[in-house]
């Protein structure tokens, strides 16, 4: 199916590649094996499938980081349980004040902290008994402590879902992720620069149906999309 620009009414080129998904409210999630439309306008467009299942499985991948939550995290945790900013801080038996510092990173939560915020997300969402003592048991030898390493999340789509992962990026800096995460044989220059990040036109294609035509803004970043 023909995808038309929004802008312009030309049709856009369909290609499958990268995406920083920075409609999640995080800023190391990069999704691979996406459907990506590009306009000779320089309109470019994610189709990103499934996003209800997309941030589900991204949440239980924060869970299992063996480090200290970073604040945007933590707000991801907060939010996909859809719950305030007071009512979680009540939750976490912290003053209504402090769970903001810790969202915004200008202060660290606490290991305990840490880990009350993972058990507090996964009784709201009612994971099983047993996936709370597994998640729990991979976090129990962890001293966990402000990462020494880039972590970021990738997830890669595969027929109807996503395989979702951490990936470990040592000696890189959080404001060279976008480089970090193209191929070595693509040249930066590669990257596309916008401003506008969006999910696609609605439509179905192979039987599955994609997000809808509302367009996400985000002021985050300039390097949305990554072709190959």
């Amino acid at each position: 199916m023909m995808i038309k620009c929004s802008e312009c009414g030309k049709s856009m080129q369909r290609k499958v590649g990268k995406y920083k998904y920075l409609e999640s409210g995080l800023n190391n999630v990069f999704l691979e094996n996406v459907d990506l439309y590009q306009c000779a306008c320089g309109t470019s467009y994610a189709s990103i499938f499934r996003v209800p299942r997309l941030n589900e499985l991204i949440a239980k991948t924060i869970l299992k980081k063996r480090a200290l939550l970073s604040g945007k995290e933590i707000r991801f945790l907060r939010k996909h349980v859809h719950v305030s900013s007071r009512d979680f801080a009540k939750m976490l038996h912290i003053d209504k004040t402090t769970l903001p510092k810790w969202e915004g990173g200008s202060q660290r939560q606490s290991k305990p902290h840490d880990l009350l915020i993972r058990k507090t997300y996964m009784t709201l969402k009612g994971i099983r008994v047993n996936e709370q003592k597994r998640i729990l048991y991979i976090l129990k030898d962890v001293q966990l402590a402000e990462p020494d390493v880039i972590h970021l999340i990738r997830a890669t789509r595969q027929e109807e879902d996503y395989i979702v992962e951490w990936k470990l990026m040592p000696g890189v800096y959080p404001g060279s992720f976008d480089y970090a995460w193209v191929s070595p044989y693509q040249p930066p220059s590669a990257l596309l620069s916008t401003h506008r990040f969006a999910t696609s036109q609605s439509h179905i294609e192979s039987g599955v149906i994609f997000s809808s035509q509302k367009v996400l803004s985000t002021k985050a970043g300039t390097h949305g999309i990554m072709l190959e």
